[in-house]
């Protein structure tokens, strides 16, 4: 009788230890879950934050090119109409534009290049550090279960 007693207490408390670690291990998912939610929150926030900045400097540059071309064409315009100059001058005037603005457009795209790689590796340097952060922190929940679990037996 002793020995069945015995049995259904071990029985008991081996269900209360496996219920307790559950609760342990569901509490350490969900604040794993929050912390991860956090990390993707704050790292999209930045990201954010990024994109406005850098569509701000991608807007002022094209305003900028556009009135330069703007300008380029009304340069364009004055020498059509008040100079005599003959067509092959005319011709280089143009191309001399032209090569101006194809330059200006290069500069544009290394700069707008240079910006989306920056904020590329941020991103990257962003989702890197949350994951390791989520991930050391989970390891921890598991080791602390895994020595109460070690404690217990």
């Amino acid at each position: 009788m002793t020995k069945n007693l015995e049995e259904t207490a071990d029985k008991s408390s081996l269900k209360n230890i496996v219920h307790e670690h559950k609760e342990s291990l569901t509490q350490v998912t969900l604040q794993a879950e929050e912390k991860i939610k956090m990390a993707v929150s704050e790292t999209s926030e930045s990201l954010q934050q990024e994109v406005k900045s850098f569509l701000g400097v991608v807007q002022e540059q094209i305003k900028h090119f556009h009135d330069d071309v703007h300008e380029q064409v009304d340069v364009i315009r004055e020498k059509l109409s008040s100079s005599k100059d003959t067509l092959l001058e005319l011709k280089d005037n143009l191309l001399n534009e032209l090569k101006h603005t194809v330059d200006e457009l290069s500069k544009i795209g290394k700069d707008i290049k240079v910006e989306v790689d920056s904020i590329s590796a941020k991103s990257k340097e962003h989702f890197s550090e949350s994951y390791h952060r989520v991930k050391e922190n989970t390891s921890e929940a598991v080791d602390k279960l895994k020595q109460k679990v070690d404690e217990k037996n």
